[in-house]
């Protein structure tokens, strides 16, 4: 090969490279992650629906603990495929962990279905005198999306009401089973469900607790 020809041959590697170089640039900057799409963070909230109860009364309550089930303490949104096979949106999170949102959203629900409610987490660093403690185990919180029709989103809870000083006071169910349709094929849609759920069961709180301390 000639000195020209090889001189040619420089060239294109270079004009080539270079090129892949810049490829491999936009590429990286599209998305992070060099071309994974980003994740999505989400969190439960409280129901743009949720009102004050009929014949609601105020109370000092404390909600905790509140546990959920081991397969759903993680950073991903879980859904559930036919056949009981559990299933996590890869680039569907949690913006914070579930068990502290969901207090979250329980504690603001029940303020606005009894108004004049104070609510707080327990157990807390400074505790504050309370009338009622509700004790929560969630034992399922997850749900098929929508394919040809709905799917589902269910919520499984035992739940109790205790007095000031740790005393069970009512245990309504030994379990409590919610569901709610879930319209859409993305993680949005079933969070948007599980927030539904999640006033449901506050609703059932708030009704068990009001059936406990009628009005004078």
């Amino acid at each position: 090969m000639s000195n020209k020809e090889r001189g040619w041959a420089t060239q294109a590697v270079r004009r080539f490279t270079g090129a892949l170089a810049g490829l491999l640039l936009l590429a990286g900057c599209a998305t992070p992650g060099g071309g994974s799409p980003a994740p999505r963070y989400f969190l439960l909230e409280v129901p743009a629906a949720i009102a004050p109860l009929p014949g609601a009364r105020a109370f000092d309550l404390a909600l905790g603990p509140v546990r959920i089930a081991e397969y759903l303490d993680q950073p991903h949104v879980v859904a559930r495929a036919p056949g009981g096979e559990v299933t996590r949106y890869e680039r569907a999170r949690w913006a914070m962990p579930l068990g502290a949102n969901l207090s979250d959203v329980l504690r603001g629900t029940l303020e606005r279905l009894l108004p004049g409610t104070r609510t707080v987490a327990y157990p807390a660093a400074q505790p504050a005198p309370v009338s009622h403690r509700i004790a929560l185990e969630v034992l399922r919180l997850d749900g098929t999306p929508a394919v040809d029709a709905d799917g589902a989103a269910t919520l499984v809870a035992s739940w109790r009401i205790l007095d000031a000083d740790g005393a069970t006071l009512a245990w309504p169910e030994a379990r409590t089973t919610l569901s709610a349709a879930v319209r859409g094929r993305d993680a949005a849609a079933l969070v948007a469900a599980e927030t539904a759920l999640a006033g449901e069961l506050a609703t059932r709180i708030a009704q068990a607790l009001l059936a406990l301390s009628p009005a004078p």
